[in-house]
């Protein structure tokens, strides 16, 4: 990180936080929003930091690339309640200069599962706030921060969908990776490249013309080098270079942007490198 970047994200932290149900600044709006108008006990539900972000802006991924930083959240719950991790949407790549950033820009959902306890009295009604932290980028980086705050119904009756939020949630959902199926995966180190062989397990067709892989952890992967797709007949390689240190497993997303037998275009992958 430049010491520009550190200086303002020292600020950040030093600065007090705003209090409000959706921040505003000239570069993005950020909301908590929740997938279900109510909550029913011992259900979980879904709760989400909207991004909307002006033209030109991007914010980071988990691994945000060459530089930036990712968003954060934490939780402010009641008692017996427990938050899950970050449902993390597949990003893009953004290039600026010699250096490549992965992220998003335009509109996000950071997605979070929250579990309540099966004890919640009926008829009260449940107070969740969270602060969060997140960086927006184009020719400068500013860091932001807010707080926020969402008060939600107990019922007995199964949670409905919050009409308002249903169609940002589906879309944000079908851009989180799912766990890819029916394919055989070797990972062989060749110098300072990764080869990546891919073997359909099914007669199923896949065009995975634009294969991109992003690795959940930074350093290792020389972000701004192409990443070739070349096929065999049924089987497809994707060069990943390398940088100063080498892999022992390849994990990460892999993005196929006419999508995967599964029909979603975005899965994760684990694999040992031999």
């Amino acid at each position: 990180m430049t010491a520009t970047l550190l200086s303002a994200a020292l600020c950040l932290l030093l600065a007090a936080p705003a209090h409000a149900a959706t921040e505003r600044t000239p570069r993005a709006q950020a909301e908590l929003i929740s997938e279900s108008a109510s909550i029913t006990p011992g259900k979980p539900f879904w709760l989400a930091l909207k991004f909307r972000i002006e033209r030109h802006w991007h914010t980071y991924w988990k691994n945000p690339g060459d530089s930036g930083l990712p968003a954060t959240i934490g939780w402010d719950l009641p008692p017996g309640f427990a938050a899950g991790p970050i449902e993390w949407p597949y990003p893009r790549r953004f290039r600026v200069g010699p250096i490549v950033n992965f992220g998003y820009e335009d509109e996000v959902l950071l997605v979070t599962q929250i579990r309540p306890p099966a004890s919640l009295e009926l008829g009260n009604r449940v107070r969740i706030a969270a602060r969060a932290k997140w960086l927006l980028c184009k020719d400068v980086c500013i860091p932001e921060q807010g707080n926020f705050e969402i008060s939600l119904p107990i019922s007995a009756a199964p949670a409905k969908a919050d009409s308002k939020h249903k169609d940002s949630f589906a879309k944000a959902r079908a851009k989180i990776p799912v766990e890819l199926q029916d394919w055989e995966l070797k990972a062989e180190l060749q110098n300072d490249i990764v080869l990546l062989s891919l073997n359909p397990q099914t007669s199923s067709r896949v065009d995975l013309a634009g294969l991109t892989f992003f690795p959940d952890h930074e350093g290792w992967m020389d972000n701004a080098a192409p990443q070739l797709l070349t096929r065999e007949r049924n089987r497809f390689n994707l060069q990943i270079k390398t940088a100063a240190t080498r892999p022992e497993i390849l994990r990460g997303v892999l993005v196929a942007p006419k999508g995967w037998s599964s029909g979603h275009n975005a899965v994760e992958i684990n694999v040992p490198v031999k």
